[in-house]
């Protein structure tokens, strides 16, 4: 599934995800992320999102493969699909991307098969 705008869920969506995040803040182990890989693709600056993403990613045992925008094929001419369809097939579980394009989740939604989760 993917996370691309708060907007997607349902109220009882959103109590979920903040029963989880508490859960995992008050030391509840997600076993089954433990190894996962997921790709961070920031295309903006963003200190804080950044980091926030890659601490909890790792202290929920995430692997994790961060990628700024001026080390991506993108800037060579490279889709954003082709760049995530790569991560994909080297073994990404999720990409977690943050793009100055507005809704550039909707070129990807439907046509990968991993989870994108919209980080702004």
């Amino acid at each position: 599934n993917h996370l691309t705008a708060m907007s997607e869920l349902s109220a009882a969506e959103i109590t979920e995800l903040l029963r989880e995040a508490k859960a995992i803040k008050e030391g509840t182990v997600r076993p089954e992320l433990a190894g996962k890989f997921v790709a961070n693709l920031f295309f903006e600056p963003s200190t804080r999102t950044r980091f926030s993403f890659e601490v909890a990613e790792k202290k929920l045992g995430m692997n994790v493969l961060s990628l700024d925008g001026t080390s991506t094929s993108v800037q060579t001419g490279e889709s954003l699909y082709d760049t995530v369809k790569t991560l994909e097939s080297i073994g990404a579980d999720a990409c977690v991307i943050r793009h100055s394009t507005d809704e550039y989740y909707k070129d990807l939604t439907g046509r990968v098969n991993i989870p994108i989760l919209n980080a702004g």
